[in-house]
């Protein structure tokens, strides 16, 4: 797994690879980056803001001008404030399954070996 740095970019055209880009409103970042960092609305505001404007800068730059949100870049694109967290990742395992990159028993497999097992 390549979490960022243009890896949509740099893998496209490679069949056992997937790019997907998981978003949310503003309103819902900043709340978690509060929580998650435990700092002011300002503070993660201005982290927001300049981890935003970082990423977009590197993907234009190394992939001659393309905007990292555009969601034609990706397989697939997720709002996690609309699924939450754990929906994503279920949704991306069954889209593993259905590209056929994975089985459903390697799912459970690692939902064991984790202590995840879903009754």
């Amino acid at each position: 797994m390549i979490v960022g740095k243009c890896a949509d970019y740099v893998l496209k055209g490679r069949k056992n690879v997937v790019s997907i880009y998981i978003e949310a409103p503003r309103a819902f970042c900043l709340e978690r980056t509060m929580q998650r960092m435990k700092v002011s609305a300002d503070v993660a505001a201005a982290t927001i803001e300049n981890t935003d404007k970082y990423r977009a800068d590197y993907y234009k730059y190394y992939t001659k001008g393309n905007y990292w949100t555009n969601p034609v870049n990706y397989d697939m694109t997720l709002n996690s404030e609309k699924v939450g967290i754990a929906g994503c990742v279920k949704m991306i395992e069954e889209y593993l399954v259905m590209k056929g990159l994975i089985t459903r028993e390697q799912i459970l497999s690692e939902q064991i070996t984790k202590g995840e097992e879903k009754k």
